[in-house]
């Protein structure tokens, strides 16, 4: 990943190989972090013209809800308008909070046709998004 931004919480970067932004999460960032880093995010996949996103939530803890029901709403319209369409999302399924979290967010991007999809395995995630062509 070339990174472009790193914080305590949160290292976001992209993967020119496969056309994606990265964002790897790492405990508890508070809710301007989380927003702050989403829309970092949606700001590479406009800078690129990319749709992709890699999420990887194996050493996040539990996001508020009001930042989980944000990312739903404003943060998805917002990416979407941006190019965004494919997400893969790493989970580790012993953070039952955090799977569950995850598994909320899917739904929400599959009601806006955003193809979604949940791994227990980084590198699985990655060849799911390399093999990923947008029609």
């Amino acid at each position: 990943m070339e990174e472009r931004f790193h914080s305590k919480h949160c290292t976001i970067g992209i993967r020119p190989e496969i056309r994606c932004v990265e964002i790897v999460w790492n405990g508890a960032p508070s809710s301007i972090e989380f927003k702050n880093a989403c829309n970092m995010v949606i700001d590479l996949l406009a800078e690129f013209k990319w749709c992709k996103i890699l999420t990887d939530n194996r050493k996040s803890v539990v996001f508020g809800i009001s930042d989980i029901e944000w990312l739903n709403t404003d943060w998805l319209n917002r990416a979407l308008a941006a190019g965004y369409k494919v997400t893969a999302s790493v989970v580790d399924t012993k953070q039952v909070f955090v799977d569950y979290a995850v598994n909320n967010v899917i739904k929400a991007r599959e009601q806006k046709d955003v193809e979604s999809k949940r791994f227990i395995n980084y590198d699985s995630a990655m060849k799911w998004l390399s093999e990923y062509h947008p029609s």
